[in-house]
């Protein structure tokens, strides 16, 4: 694993950070089909704007569009640390 490759929940607010991957479960059907439909993807860009005072949801931005997601469907989206545009 990469050192800088961190779930998005831990990535500070309002960088763009390039998407590495998104983690595939036993729940994978509506959480990544989710994800892919909204463009979260390798290779996209994507920024957590901010975590709600009890850390659920997260209101992340991917391509100009702004969403509302779940902190555990959060955890599934990988993110390089290392990289910002």
């Amino acid at each position: 694993m990469s050192p800088n490759r961190i779930p998005l929940p831990e990535a500070p607010a309002r960088r763009p950070l390039a998407v590495l991957d998104v983690a595939r479960g036993e729940e994978e059907s509506q959480d990544s089909h989710r994800l892919s439909e909204l463009g979260v993807l390798p290779g996209r860009m994507v920024t957590l704007i901010r975590t709600s005072p009890f850390g659920c949801p997260l209101e992340i931005e991917i391509e100009g569009a702004r969403f509302a997601v779940r902190r555990e469907t959060a955890m599934k989206i990988f993110v390089d640390a290392g990289v910002a545009s």
